[in-house]
């Protein structure tokens, strides 16, 4: 196996050039692809891109459909042109967005989904009989690289994006909040529950631990993981803060 440091690399143009290749299939491949590589294929270089194109193209679909409120996303067996996922698109299949949905989670069965969309289109690739269909660019929606900075929760905004927030961004970077001094990593999360606490204000009792935001709502924290420690559940996370601890920094139920 070779894995090619650079595409403008001579010593693996060279070598991709003795391979004689007729087809490539490349999933969450994360470079653009040459020109003169594209071109040497003769049924085509394909990408199985993790969103329902022409909507969400480019590093994080699913990270992004999540944050955005998607109902849906999906799988995109698309032929590469050498634009940010902009080719014509042969096939498709779809998956709900839930709100117990996370990245990760839904990343893993849309991996299973390409696999068997492939299996169903190569014959049709192989033989030349494929049927693609150009995408509308005018629909297009960028979904950018994950940063380390999108971690951090703004607790003004409403529960419902703070929950979408947390689950779009498992496993990586992770959702985070700072209480007492300390960051707190969220991961996971159940619902949403009224509440008339001021923003950023944690409520926990024996029933569990709920985080207020912007928009009289809370958000129900299931697992959370302090500086240093394994990941607990969040009444467990909580106790470390004691009697006076929650009634000074949050409020007890």
């Amino acid at each position: 196996m070779y894995q090619p440091e650079s595409w403008k690399s001579e010593t693996t143009r060279l070598l991709w050039d003795s391979l004689n290749v007729d087809l490539a299939v490349v999933a969450a491949y994360g470079q653009m692809l040459p020109s003169w590589m594209l071109e040497s294929c003769r049924l085509g270089a394909w990408n199985l891109h993790f969103s329902l194109l022409p909507r969400w193209r480019g590093a994080a679909p699913v990270n992004h459909a999540i944050m955005a409120g998607d109902e849906e996303t999906g799988v995109s067996l698309m032929k590469i042109v050498p634009a940010l996922d902009a080719g014509p698109v042969l096939a498709q299949c779809r998956r709900p967005i839930s709100m117990d949905s996370t990245a990760g989670g839904l990343l893993a069965t849309l991996a299973e989904d390409a696999a068997a969309m492939l299996r169903a289109s190569i014959d049709a690739i192989l033989r030349g009989r494929t049927d693609i269909v150009p995408q509308d660019g005018s629909l297009a929606t960028l979904a950018p690289k994950l940063t380390k900075d999108m971690a951090k929760l703004d607790l003004t905004k409403s529960a419902i994006n703070i929950h979408r927030q947390i689950r779009g961004l498992q496993p990586w970077p992770g959702a985070e909040f700072q209480f007492d001094g300390a960051t707190i990593k969220v991961l996971e999360t159940n619902g949403i529950s009224h509440s008339s606490a001021p923003p950023g204000t944690l409520l926990w009792g024996k029933s569990g631990v709920w985080l207020s935001a912007g928009d009289n709502n809370s958000v129900e924290l299931i697992t959370l993981q302090r500086p240093g420690k394994p990941s607990q559940p969040a009444r467990q996370a909580m106790q470390f803060w004691g009697p006076s601890g929650c009634k000074a920094l949050g409020v007890c139920l």
